[in-house]
């Protein structure tokens, strides 16, 4: 992700080496490294789980720093759904943050 002159690489885990000598290697480039609460290949795998187990799930996506999950529940969930609830528990079913939002998939017409 890029900030006006500003690199910001989202990274979870400890810094590594190779990271460090990139770094060091450019030094004339602002670069920031912000840690992450979860692991990108974490959330991805959750969200496949889900996406192949449970048919109320239509969407799921890693937010672009990593920080947490996004799941698109079908509409026709959403006038029972506690929202916060839900949060909770796929929050703690992954151990990292996840948001609710209600959608329902329209095929592409071409």
């Amino acid at each position: 992700m890029t900030e006006g002159n500003r690199i910001i690489v989202h990274w979870h885990g400890p810094v590594d080496s190779k990271l460090r000598d990139l770094l060091v290697r450019f030094p004339n480039i602002d670069v920031s490294v912000e840690p992450t609460t979860c692991s990108p290949e974490k959330l991805n795998d959750f969200a496949s789980e889900l996406l192949a187990s449970d048919p109320t799930v239509n969407i799921a996506s890693v937010s672009p720093d990593a920080s947490y999950l996004t799941l698109t529940l079908d509409e026709s969930v959403k006038t029972t759904a506690d929202v916060a609830g839900l949060e909770r528990k796929y929050s703690e079913a992954v151990g990292c943050p996840v948001k609710v939002q209600f959608g329902d998939i329209a095929p592409a017409k071409g």
